[in-house]
């Protein structure tokens, strides 16, 4: 009989929190898909650079001109005019030898591009033509501009 006596409490206390609701706590929501993380890590870098722009624009707006000094610097950026969301992102390059493939983000749409042919397979109406392939790196080109994206390195960080 005291061999069981541990197993009755153990039962006892399991019957108890399953009556007091132990048993339907609601399931946690499943994982965000890594897409889903970039963009959150995008936005709140955005969000960050427009809380030091404001704060940048606040102490100006109460230094005088001695006080702002020759030294200060805006808060600008270089994606100002096109934003995050519309360059141009690496994502893969894979094949062998020449038939090479390139999976390049644009505007949120994964676009397929293959050596040696300029245009895009799965989307005809991207501005954007594949110059090079090359490994790690592509080059891309539009009527407007030119620019090289690389794959990053295996073990670095994003």
């Amino acid at each position: 009989m005291r061999n069981k006596l541990p197993w009755l409490w153990a039962g006892a206390l399991l019957s108890l929190l399953h009556s007091v609701g132990w048993a339907s706590l609601p399931a946690l929501p499943p994982p965000p898909p890594a897409q889903a993380v970039s963009e959150l890590l995008m936005l709140d870098a955005r969000r960050a650079l427009a809380a030091e722009r404001q704060r940048y624009l606040e102490q100006q707006a109460g230094a005088g001109p001695q006080e702002a000094g020759l030294g200060a610097i805006p808060l600008t950026s270089v994606h100002d005019a096109d934003p995050p969301a519309k360059l141009p992102v690496l994502t893969s390059i894979y094949g062998v030898g020449n038939r090479l493939h390139a999976e390049v983000l644009i505007d949120g749409h994964e676009t397929l591009y293959v050596n040696g042919r300029a245009q895009a397979l799965n989307d005809m109406s991207t501005p954007w033509r594949l110059k090079r392939l090359a490994p790690p790196c592509i080059d891309l080109e539009s009527d407007s501009s030119a620019m090289r994206l690389c794959a990053a390195q295996a073990g670095s960080a994003p």
